[in-house]
């Protein structure tokens, strides 16, 4: 402030303390480790599943890019015999 001189902001002043709710007990301690580990294993099957996915993605591009190789092969086959027939027309 002007002639005052500066003023600091008393929410920076001290330090911010962060209110503990409560400690959980020993059930809500074994429930969340029963929980975290279910967590983690649906994970591994997630994870398994993705890499499972992305064999399969990859072989399914390998296989489209084969017929569509063999179909620009027929296209070629097909177009060689029309002008074929139009010169014997």
């Amino acid at each position: 402030m002007h002639g005052v001189g500066y003023r600091l902001n008393p929410l920076y002043g001290s330090p911010m303390v962060v209110p503990v709710e409560h400690t959980p007990t020993l059930s809500q301690t074994a429930e969340l480790k029963a929980v975290n580990q279910a967590l983690r294993y649906f994970l591994e099957q997630l994870q398994s599943t993705q890499a499972e996915l992305e064999e399969k993605n990859q072989a399914l591009q390998v296989a489209r890019h084969h017929l569509e190789e063999r179909l620009g092969e027929g296209a070629a086959v097909i177009r060689a015999t029309n002008q074929l027939l139009q010169q014997q027309l």
